[in-house]
């Protein structure tokens, strides 16, 4: 698990060092069990953007994305949107049933489908994505995309 703390330098006391700041930052705010394996980074080190920051993980003296961890999170999102459209057309499904609407039905069990195979699709697909940025503009034109779909 990776943890990220900016200092604010405002903070720091006029008797202080920028070192002695630095320690009574990590003294405060770091449990006492990881602070033998804090690391000191310039804010150039992380990543440019918070996309999948749940999978930072730190590379000698870099944070990078461990992309293997963000394809399969970006696939479970896809997931909970699909499952969340299956949801929905097993609704319209049952009402063609009840109306005797044959077209509407076909058409909902052709939707449904395809919406079945998108997961196992999209995996192999995914493999493409080398980049955060390039991953997170993936996405199925079947599916919903939520504005906050990067925040899970």
């Amino acid at each position: 698990m990776l943890s990220v703390c900016v200092p604010v330098l405002s903070e720091m006391e006029k008797s202080e060092s920028e070192e002695m700041f630095l320690k009574r930052l990590i003294a405060n705010s770091i449990p006492e069990e990881f602070r033998k394996s804090a690391l000191v980074l310039e804010s150039s080190a992380l990543p440019s953007g918070r996309l999948f920051r749940e999978t930072w993980v730190v590379s000698g003296n870099l944070v990078k994305v461990d992309m293997e961890k963000a394809r399969r999170i970006h696939l479970e999102k896809i997931r909970v949107a699909r499952n969340a459209k299956l949801d929905a057309l097993d609704r319209d499904e049952m009402s063609a049933m009840s109306r005797g609407d044959d077209t509407a039905l076909a058409f909902v069990r052709a939707a449904k489908n395809i919406l079945r195979d998108l997961p196992s699709f999209w995996k192999g697909y995914l493999e493409g994505a080398d980049t955060p940025e390039g991953l997170d503009g993936m996405w199925p034109v079947e599916l919903d995309r939520r504005n906050d779909a990067n925040d899970w």
